[in-house]
């Protein structure tokens, strides 16, 4: 008895017919494993605080921290109502701008893209980086392939 995996073809041993329908195959698995990973970090906010991290703040590699599962943790019982108000007090440089008003309402939208989100600060020049943030968020290969929202920011709303 033979215990040994059977070999695969290579490529170039198929057919063109054979090899179409192995390509159809392959971007067949990976679209439903981009579908169960939306699935997963629209669920998760935690989890897509550091997928998308990267994007958000390039220039800054996270340091992930006990307080981020804290923060991801709060704002998701927000979402899902089991939490109505929330008051975050830490000090600064702990990432709350850029997880509670930049992460959250991209995650909020790609769990729900008819959420409304309202976004202030004490300082007009914060709301404006914050907010494009967020649109550079949504609007990234990233965001776009992952949560394939069928929506982009406009050209309009992204002069507001």
């Amino acid at each position: 008895m033979n215990n040994s995996t059977p070999k695969l073809p290579r490529s170039s041993d198929l057919s063109g017919e054979q090899r179409s329908r192995l390509e159809v195959l392959i971007a067949e698995r990976k679209r439903r494993q981009r579908a169960e990973e939306a699935e997963r970090l629209k669920h998760d906010f935690a989890a897509f605080v550091r997928a998308s991290w990267s994007i958000v703040d390039p220039a800054m590699p996270l340091i992930d921290n006990w307080h981020i599962d804290a923060l991801a943790e709060h704002l998701q019982a927000v979402a899902d109502e089991q939490i109505r108000f929330l008051m975050i007090n830490i000090g600064p440089g702990y990432a709350k701008s850029v997880i509670a008003s930049v992460q959250f309402s991209a995650w909020l939208w790609a769990r729900d893209p008819m959420s409304k989100i309202i976004a202030a600060t004490y300082a007009k020049a914060l709301t404006i980086r914050d907010s494009l943030r967020v649109r550079d968020l949504i609007d990234s290969q990233w965001y776009q392939d992952t949560f394939n929202p069928g929506w982009r920011v406009t050209r309009e709303e992204k002069q507001s």
